[in-house]
């Protein structure tokens, strides 16, 4: 009996784990969760594995590089790839959004972060795997 019992706790963790939950409350605004424009893309990086809570879906013991690997298979990736030296923009989230400039004329950092958060939560909980339309990354243009 307590081994069954030990067997369903152990799987009940496992999935918990494994769904990533959107850590953000609606009334948190973007820098209050730690973004902002200008930021070095490893730390951006960072705070997405965090605020997204994939932790788990990543080695225990990951490094920055393994962060940009984790992202870059899901198609997150700034214009000229991940690099250590550089920072965020907002032209960087349209690039990764798949938006057209005049579609991202009105947004602003925190507009074009917002989304990208909710597609992220999507695509990590695979509730809507986006078609990849004219952007190499599955965050652009959903069909």
């Amino acid at each position: 009996m307590r081994k069954g019992f030990f067997v369903s706790l152990v799987l009940i963790g496992a999935l918990l784990l494994s769904v990533p939950v959107l850590s953000f409350s609606a009334e948190k605004t973007v820098s209050e969760l730690g973004f902002s424009e200008g930021m070095s893309q490893g730390d951006f990086a960072n705070l997405l594995i965090k605020v997204t809570n994939a932790e788990g879906m990543l080695p225990a013991s990951a490094t920055l590089n393994d962060v940009f690997k984790f992202w870059e298979d899901i198609g997150v990736v700034p214009p000229g790839g991940w690099n250590i030296d550089g920072t965020i923009s907002r032209d960087d989230l349209i690039a990764i959004l798949g938006l057209k400039a005049e579609e991202a004329k009105d947004l602003t950092f925190d507009d074009l972060m917002k989304k990208m958060l909710a597609k992220l939560n999507a695509i990590l909980n695979a509730k809507d795997v986006p078609a990849q339309g004219d952007s190499v990354s599955p965050l652009g243009p959903s069909f």
